[in-house]
């Protein structure tokens, strides 16, 4: 199934840098329902941009899930450290 709503050419890099966004937008487990439907060039872009995992870590990968679950989950933490970091108000002075 392609999810992908643009009928330009967006490249694999391009997606990578729209995942996090949807990651704010979605629930957990909606987010990572979406990622899994992600094409796996896409998937391996994010992880690759994101610098998610070692490369050789996700080298045979072939299931999206798989994907999907560490994406999400290493976002999911990212965002959760960097919550530690902000005060109420700081995120309109960005």
């Amino acid at each position: 199934m392609n999810t992908r709503c643009y009928d330009t050419d967006l490249n694999d890099d391009a997606w990578a840098w729209i995942a996090p966004a949807e990651a704010q937008s979605r629930s957990p487990e909606a987010f990572e329902h979406w990622l899994a439907e992600l094409e796996i060039p896409v998937l391996r872009a994010l992880v690759r941009k994101h610098d998610l995992a070692p490369v050789k870590r996700t080298q045979k990968w072939r299931e999206p899930e798989k994907f999907a679950k560490l994406i999400a989950d290493q976002i999911r933490a990212r965002m959760q450290r960097g919550a530690a970091f902000l005060t109420t108000g700081s995120i309109t002075n960005l």
